[in-house]
């Protein structure tokens, strides 16, 4: 059940319109927070077991597990770093299990020259995103940061809550905890800001980087067939792919949760727009950035052990960062080359210039761009050799088929009048990541005659085929 499916609007229009007949009947019943929890506990353990029923029990045990776990570092904190190190081997090896086992010992027995048969087990759908969640929780118990979880369903809602269930973005506890409260007021305004940011992910999404896919697919599929110049619009065209993907997917995740009155944090501050890698990683995928940072890097040792050491955590916090998005060769190179990205760019700042002017810096956006979008080849391709043939192709200047692409070009237009639009605004990185979307009056005239444009555009436009979301393989 895709957040861009038919049956998610239909579950999600009857997980809303019941949770409103709850707040009317029962909103000054003091159990009212209990039941909520409980409601929502029950509809994320629905939408999971619609796919399967085995990823629900799975979720459910991995959340029974860390719970447990927590009220234990909470009752005997003498002994906090032994479970701390319980709760982060245990979640990791089942995540190993299925999701890297048939990579790394398929490779071992190719390169001892041995058969190897696939195990065939199925990779439980987010397991990803709630391993580290549940990591992270551990880890902040173990540092201090805040006390126990002591309720199994506030904790069960944490892991398990559907809009960031399957691709996040990823909360941390004790901010999923604040939020939570705010979900008792179920607002009007809430509402229609959250309907529209749903149908901007849904424009992203099901008008543009479905439409981009078509031309992406043909060019990889055969990169020897088409001209160098194709190429290298279809490797700009996959970089637009997966930000509307994937900020579209967001949005959908923000937008569906700001309707239940539950703010998520952003994940995307227009990352294309970054004058090097450090700001790329501020702007692109924000609330996994920052767990990295938060739990891998720093707990690496951060910049704290000297500049070798540093470039080191740098380069195996994006290694990490690449084999998280899945199990191949592509991904662990996607991540080396970003944490290479982003060794240079400190090295730039201790040899090189630290301020440039306004043309240096759009250099450093076009060149950052460029580096993103080569480093793209590897996280798009099937193999290496897939992105060996893309990228020979791409600097041969070979000729072949010779193919501009009409959606990029409305891609990049629209792209770029956002971008211009929130520099106006002066729409600047929020530190917390909650960064403002631009919300219509829909009680206006004008409004709700954009607004209705908007699902139009998005109905009568959007690709007809089953294309999934790209971070849902993750």
């Amino acid at each position: 059940m895709t957040l861009n499916s038919f049956s998610f609007l239909v579950f999600f229009a009857g997980t809303l319109l019941l949770l409103w007949i709850l707040k009317l009947l029962l909103q000054k019943n003091r159990h009212f927070p209990v039941i909520l929890r409980i409601f929502l506990v029950i509809a994320g353990y629905l939408f999971i077991a619609y796919a399967d029923i085995r990823y629900a029990l799975c979720l459910f045990l991995f959340s029974l597990f860390t719970f447990f776990l927590g009220l234990l570092i909470r009752k005997y904190p003498e002994k906090k770093k032994p479970l701390m190190i319980l709760g982060i081997l245990v979640p990791l090896f089942f995540l190993g299990l299925f999701k890297y086992y048939n990579f790394f010992a398929g490779s071992f027995c190719r390169l001892i020259g041995r058969n190897y048969h696939s195990l065939g087990l199925l990779l439980p759908l987010g397991i990803s995103f709630y391993t580290f969640s549940a990591i992270g929780y551990l880890i902040d118990l173990y540092r201090g940061k805040y006390s126990a979880c002591t309720s199994f369903t506030e904790f069960l809602l944490y892991m398990g809550f559907f809009p960031k269930l399957i691709s996040g973005p990823i909360m941390r506890f004790d901010d999923f905890k604040r939020e939570l409260s705010g979900m008792l007021l179920l607002n009007p305004k809430d509402f229609e800001a959250g309907i529209q940011i749903f149908v901007i992910g849904m424009f992203k999404k099901m008008v543009l980087a479905d439409h981009l896919n078509i031309f992406v697919n043909d060019v990889f599929s055969a990169p020897k067939a088409f001209h160098s110049l194709t190429v290298l619009w279809a490797v700009i065209t996959y970089s637009l792919q997966i930000y509307f993907d994937f900020s579209g997917y967001s949005d959908m995740a923000i937008g569906s949760a700001r309707m239940l009155g539950f703010h998520l944090p952003k994940n995307f501050n227009f990352p294309y727009l970054s004058s090097n890698l450090t700001e790329f990683w501020k702007r692109w995928h924000i609330t996994l950035s920052s767990w990295l940072q938060e739990y891998v890097y720093y707990s690496l040792g951060g910049n704290r052990k000297g500049r070798v050491r540093t470039y080191l955590n740098l380069l195996l916090t994006m290694v990490i960062g690449g084999l998280w998005h899945g199990a191949a060769w592509t991904f662990l190179v996607w991540g080396a080359l970003h944490g290479i990205g982003l060794i240079l760019h400190k090295l730039h700042l201790k040899y090189g210039i630290s301020k440039c002017s306004k043309a240096g810096r759009l250099f450093c956006m076009l060149f950052t761009f460029g580096y993103a979008s080569l480093c793209w080849v590897f996280f798009r391709a099937d193999s290496l050799n897939e992105a060996w043939l893309v990228l020979t192709q791409l600097f041969s200047c070979q000729t072949g088929i010779l193919q501009p692409y009409t959606w990029t070009f409305f891609s990049l237009l629209l792209l770029t009048t956002c971008s211009i639009y929130y520099s106006i605004k002066k729409q600047t990185f929020a530190k917390n990541a909650k960064i403002c979307y631009p919300v219509l009056h829909l009680n206006k005239v004008w409004g709700l005659t954009v607004f209705f444009l908007l699902c139009g555009l998005t109905i009568g436009l959007a690709y007809v085929g089953n294309t999934a979301f790209i971070y849902g393989a993750f």
